[in-house]
């Protein structure tokens, strides 16, 4: 579908109010138009509207010119990685050519990959796959990712990414239910078990 129709159909969508609905078409438009950074903008602007500020920096932070309610929103979605620049990286989600973007957003992505570089002796193209965080890349093992994000104390937002916090570790959702499954089925067990040595004794 034209790109043009889509944002058309977008715009509808916004009219009536239908934001969740606007989002999920401006997303397609960002994946298929990946250095139309107007797509971006856009899409930031729904998040906005969404009332998520951290969403909307995300989308906003390769935009160049800025107002104090986008400088807001880029904070909040610094502040949501821990400010730590290879998880930046990645949920930005730039699949472009850095040719084809303005000079401000390509000294945003340089930036981003010389601080990963530098930090953690690992050169990364613009786009980072999420991925790489959780299986490691190099010297990039993902605990080390989430610990210096989380050294940051600033509240990093890593539970969308299938990670929930216990004491000072961030772990995988699944291993935690598998844990309280295991645990209830031993308990059920030890039940049945005393239940049958009550019985023996009767």
């Amino acid at each position: 579908m034209p790109k043009e129709t889509v944002l058309a159909r977008v715009e509808a969508d916004v009219e009536r109010g239908d934001l969740g609905k606007a989002r999920d078409r401006l997303h397609t438009l960002v994946h298929d138009n990946p250095n139309d950074l107007a797509l971006r903008a856009r899409l930031a602007e729904v998040y906005h509207r969404l009332q998520f500020p951290a969403m909307a920096g995300r989308y906003w932070y390769l935009w160049e010119h800025r107002t104090p309610e986008m400088k807001a929103a880029v904070a909040a979605f610094e502040r949501s990685c821990g400010s730590d620049p290879l998880l930046m990286l990645s949920a930005i989600k730039f699949r472009g050519d850095l040719s084809q973007v303005s000079d401000h957003a390509k000294g945003r992505l340089t930036l981003l990959q010389e601080a990963v570089q530098a930090k953690y002796n690992f050169s990364p193209g613009a786009y980072t796959p999420s991925r790489m965080l959780w299986r490691g890349r190099g010297d990039v093992p993902y605990r080390a990712v989430l610990k210096a994000a989380d050294s940051s104390k600033g509240p990093p937002s890593l539970h969308w990414r299938g990670f929930i916090r216990v004491g000072h570790h961030y772990v995988y959702q699944w291993i935690v239910l598998a844990g309280v499954v295991v645990a209830v089925l031993v308990g059920i067990g030890l039940f049945t078990v005393a239940s049958w040595v009550y019985e023996a004794l009767r």
